[in-house]
């Protein structure tokens, strides 16, 4: 199971839920309940670390709901209400509340004040707003050839250099090995990963389950398009004035170590890919720099081969970590109005 790092510092933390309108004082019988919405991969318990720095210091009552995350959002909205209906810190249907989510949680949560209502404030962290792009590659039978462009990245300098460069240097054999664990890669994602729309396969680091939650979270999706329920010129108006306006509403992004698709697939541990991805990018740079200042006209030409194979490593990963919500500095746009942080 992921357990994304949603924040370094116990003062992040306060910050946080400090901009949600709950003052840092001590806490009372008369707690202010705050519901924390996991994302995919999750449960309610992700919340349990980052709870012990923010119920001391703030008037907080958590409510943890564990959604079935495999569902669609509606599905998943509809399970949300019926659990806080039940559960007496939040069964008074008049009260709208705060709400604190992760990733795929922060779509469930804007969905839920959509039908509801009832969501007063609202942080989001790294949660797709457009939706994810890997998403949509599971739905197109793309994820094998999203695998390719990267072997085919990785490897296209590598072959063209040593074949080219009678004189090449060492680092071109660090680089091949550096990157061949990656070529497993391929074998591991199966073409057939959406055999039928609606019905998607997730990665549970055990096995593949059933996750119809990727077409929700797929880019232009009757959820996350721009003319899609949430993104509606209305429904954004509505989250920004009005009886049941969304304020303040925060747009987070996480500042997780690099989690990719392939520690999974290869059966690594976290450590090992992120040391295998960093060395593997320092030896394609290092290679890009001594081409750079070759002698050689015909191998400088060709010095873009190592950049574009940084790129595709650091492309699938992005991808990746957007679907699973543990982004790190992969920022593509923000939409000043509701202040929504969208990722690629």
């Amino acid at each position: 199971m992921l357990r994304p790092c949603l924040a370094r510092t116990a003062r992040a933390r306060l910050v946080t839920l400090s901009l949600l309108g709950l003052a840092a004082t001590r806490a009372t019988a008369q707690d202010t309940a705050v519901v924390f919405v996991h994302g995919i991969q999750s449960d309610g318990y992700v919340w349990n670390h980052a709870l012990t720095s923010i119920v001391p210091g703030l008037r907080v009552n958590p409510v943890k709901p564990s959604l079935e995350w495999r569902f669609p959002v509606a599905q998943q909205v509809a399970e949300l209400s019926s659990l806080l209906n039940a559960t007496p810190a939040t069964s008074d249907t008049t009260r709208r509340m705060p709400f604190v989510t992760h990733s795929n949680g922060g779509l469930v949560a804007r969905d839920y004040s959509r039908a509801v209502g009832r969501v007063r404030q609202l942080a989001t962290v790294a949660t797709p707003h457009l939706g994810a792009f890997l998403a949509n590659s599971w739905l197109n039978y793309d994820v094998p050839a999203l695998a390719t462009y990267m072997m085919d990245a990785l490897y296209a300098p590598i072959h063209f250099h040593h074949e080219e460069d009678f004189a090449s240097p060492e680092i071109i054999d660090l680089a091949y090995y550096a990157m061949y664990p990656f070529f497993q890669l391929a074998n591991g994602l199966d073409a057939a990963m959406c055999p039928v729309a609606g019905l998607c396969l997730v990665w549970t680091g055990a096995n593949w389950v059933a996750a119809p939650i990727a077409v929700d979270l797929a880019e232009g999706s009757a959820v996350t398009d721009p003319g899609g329920r949430l993104n509606t010129p209305a429904n954004l108006a509505r989250e920004a004035s009005g009886a049941t306006a969304i304020s303040p509403r925060i747009g987070l992004w996480t500042s997780s170590p690099a989690e990719g698709v392939l520690f999974d697939l290869l059966g690594l541990h976290r450590p090992t890919w992120i040391d295998g991805r960093d060395i593997t990018i320092a030896l394609y740079l290092q290679a890009y720099q001594h081409y750079h200042q070759h002698w050689d006209p015909w191998l400088v030409a060709q010095e873009w081969l190592w950049v574009d194979g940084m790129i595709a490593l650091m492309d699938m990963d992005a991808n990746w970590q957007a679907l699973i919500g543990t982004l790190y500095a992969y920022q593509r746009e923000v939409q000043p109005d509701f202040g929504i942080w969208y990722w690629s």
